[in-house]
Order: structure tokens, then C-alpha cells, then sequence
């Protein structure tokens, strides 16, 4: 049988008999193990490669001699089986199918088919890699997650009870100073600590609705607009309900950072008291009203219109503390405050909502 046309196949070819004496050895086997044709042929394998002399492949190749299936060797369990023993030669991984094949004269041999694996192996192992540092890193963001989940919820819950309790510690000062108001004499002096009651109450209504919503550190705009015009008109008309006015909110659902609530809160407080205090008589044949109605734009400016149905004579006066707190406060939001004189009292405050 002419063996030669095995060194045409980009495989190691190795044939043995019975006795493991090779018959048959290719250029690629040659070129891979650094045994020449010539060393080999005719000797016994298990001389160059001693892994043969295990019992497994004695009984695996008896029952391929018997006419049994072929066998497989793979690189995971076999490995090693035709080391090189060229200098500087990269370790190989081999993929081996063993077979049998008639000869001529009606021999049986053993067909070795040994296929270079080794970059498929690497790549393999490579990703095997990956995919473990893959897992221990979803392992350890999900920790992370876990962590930084449990932070929030304390963190939420600190906040919440941090906003709670200035929420009532200012209700404990509105209280002290309600209290105060029973002492004085001097109407001026009332009026005075009524307004300070006013401006502490607008922000203990920013640090209620954060106690409150404690999931976020925003304020809705409309719904703390609302609170705070109708406490602060319960509060200020409860003895002269033919004076107390309506209020009507039509705000955008905006959402105000504290720092930029507070100074509007103080803003419509102010301005609600000069209501009250100036703006609507006890005669009047229609129902007094209150109308706040804000409006985002495109460029982030949102414009908060303030007005009530009373007469314009309730405009402040030039240079008067409250009308300096408004436009102090409308600086401190990179805003401007303007009156419009039109029917009924109208102040127009604008400030850049993305700056908050």
C-alpha cells in the first residue's frame, strides 16, 4: 500500500498495526513531533510516545481491530499524546479520530487523524475567560447594586426624616411667633410678625412636600403652589370670610430643585399677603380671586404670572421691604420681577427653569 498520498492531507497521518508498530507517518507528523518518517516506521509508537502504554488505548484500538466503532480522542482527555520533540516548538493541541483501514494484503491498521486545534483551543480557553470575568463582574455589580440600592433607601430615609423634622421645627417657630402676635399691642408690630409668619411658612412648605415625597429631591410646582395659597388664605382671611378669595393654579407640572422653590415660595408669599392686606374690601359684588398660571418655553424660561381681582391701589410701595425681598429673591434665581398694570394687580416673574 503506498502511504504516500497521506502527505497530501493537511493532517497528521499515523497508521499502526495490532502490535502498535507504525506503518505509516506523514510530513505533518513529521513536521509537528520532529520524527522523520524514517525513525519511526516499523518501531513501536509506545518507544516515542509513552502515554500509549496506558491500558485505555490497548483496549480501545483491541476493539477498533474487532471491527468497532472509531474513537474519538479529544484535546481535553488525551492531551499530550504526540508531543513535539522539536526545539522551540510551540505546545500543539490535538483533536484525534482513530478509524481502521484494510490494506491490500487484508491487514487492519489503525488510522490516526491528528488535527491541529491549538488556535481553536486558545480561543476557546480565551473565551472561557472572558466569559468567567464576565460573570464574576455581573457577581459584582449586582453586590454593588445591592449596596448601592440599600444606601438609597437610607439615604431616602435620612432625608425624609431630616426634612420632617424642619418641617416641624418651623411649625414649632410659625407656632412660637402665632403665639408672640397674642402679646403685642401695636398693630404695626402685628402686621410685621405676620409677614415673618408668612415667609417661615413658605419654606416649611418646601421641607413638607420633601418629607413627603422623599423619593425625589424635587418639588412639583404646581401641587407646592397650591398648598401653600390655600393654608396661607385659611391662615390670613379666617376672620373675614367675605374677604377670602378664591385661588386658581394653572401650572405646568414643572419640577423645582429646593434651592429655587424656596425663593419662589417666599416670592408668592409675599405677594399673596400684599393680597390680602390691600388688595380686596369687604363690598365687593364679586368673588375675589387669585390666579397663578406658570409657562415653560422651549429655551428653559419659565414665566410665573401672579394676580388677583383687586384694585392696582394695593401696589407696594417704591423701596418698601417686601417689594426689596422680591426682587432680591428674583436675583438669587438669575430672574426678573415686573408689574403689569392691567385690571386687577399682575406681577410677572421669569427665570431660567435649566439653571435651578
Amino acid at each position: 500500500m503506498d502511504y504516500s498520498i497521506f502527505d497530501r492531507i493537511p493532517l497528521g497521518i499515523c497508521l499502526m498495526d495490532r502490535d502498535f508498530t507504525v506503518r505509516g507517518w506523514n510530513i505533518c507528523m513529521q513536521d509537528w513531533t520532529g520524527i522523520t518518517l524514517e525513525e519511526i516506521r516499523d518501531q513501536d509508537i509506545r518507544v516515542f510516545f509513552p502515554l500509549f502504554n496506558r491500558k485505555i488505548y490497548a483496549s480501545r484500538l483491541k476493539l477498533l481491530f474487532n471491527g468497532g466503532p472509531p474513537a474519538i480522542f479529544s484535546p481535553q482527555l488525551h492531551a499530550g499524546l504526540f508531543p513535539s520533540r522539536k526545539q522551540g516548538m510551540p505546545p500543539q493541541v490535538h483533536h484525534i479520530t482513530v478509524s481502521s483501514i484494510n490494506t491490500d494484503e487484508g491487514e487492519v491498521l489503525a488510522l490516526f487523524a491528528v488535527q491541529d486545534v491549538t488556535r481553536e483551543h486558545n480561543r476557546s480557553a480565551e473565551l472561557r475567560r472572558l466569559h468567567q470575568l464576565a460573570r464574576e463582574e455581573i457577581v459584582q455589580r449586582r453586590k454593588a447594586e445591592e449596596e448601592l440600592t440599600e444606601a438609597l433607601d437610607q439615604n431616602r430615609t435620612l432625608m425624609r426624616e431630616n426634612q420632617h423634622r424642619i418641617k416641624n421645627n418651623l411649625a414649632t417657630l410659625i407656632s412660637l411667633l402665632e403665639l408672640q402676635k397674642n402679646n403685642l399691642f401695636d398693630p404695626r408690630d402685628e402686621e410685621i410678625l405676620t409677614l415673618l409668619v408668612n415667609r417661615v411658612y413658605s419654606i416649611q412648605q418646601v421641607h413638607k412636600h420633601l418629607s413627603e415625597n422623599a423619593d425625589t429631591p424635587d418639588i412639583r410646582l404646581d401641587a407646592y403652589l397650591k398648598d401653600l395659597a390655600d393654608n396661607m388664605i385659611n391662615a390670613g382671611a379666617a376672620e373675614e370670610k367675605e374677604k377670602r378669595p378664591e385661588v386658581r393654579i394653572h401650572a405646568d407640572p414643572v419640577e423645582l430643585k429646593i434651592k429655587t422653590a424656596i425663593p419662589v415660595g417666599m416670592i408668592i408669599a409675599e405677594l399673596i399677603t400684599n393680597s390680602l392686606k390691600h388688595s380686596f374690601g369687604s363690598s365687593r359684588e364679586t368673588q375675589n380671586t387669585i390666579s397663578i398660571s406658570t409657562q415653560l418655553d422651549t429655551t428653559g424660561m419659565l414665566t410665573l404670572r401672579y394676580r388677583d381681582s383687586g384694585d392696582t391701589g394695593g401696589e407696594p410701595r417704591e423701596g418698601g421691604l417686601g417689594i426689596r425681598l422680591n426682587e432680591a429673591f428674583a436675583d438669587q434665581l438669575d430672574g426678573s420681577l415686573r408689574r403689569e398694570p392691567e385690571m386687577g394687580n399682575v406681577t410677572v416673574l421669569e427665570f431660567p427653569l435649566k439653571q435651578q
